[in-house]
């Protein structure tokens, strides 16, 4: 990701792919790790939460996810 800098919407681009790793990564470990421990807030597959993950992380490097959200 690091090689496409120049289309990332953020100025410092490693910085951003860093947190934007984490920020997806986290939710990733909470459905994943401990799924019986967290709050219910809304059911999820794992194929939703797959897209849902992809857009958050590319509408923070402010990138297109190649989807279009409804």
């Amino acid at each position: 990701l690091l090689a496409r800098r120049a289309e990332l919407g953020a100025a410092d681009a490693a910085l951003a792919l860093a947190l934007g790793l984490t920020f997806v990564s986290a939710p990733l470990r909470e459905y994943v790790l401990i799924a019986e421990f967290r709050p219910d807030f809304a059911h999820l597959d794992d194929a939703r939460l797959v897209r849902e993950l992809v857009d958050a992380f590319c509408l923070y490097l402010g990138i297109s996810s190649g989807r279009t959200r409804k």
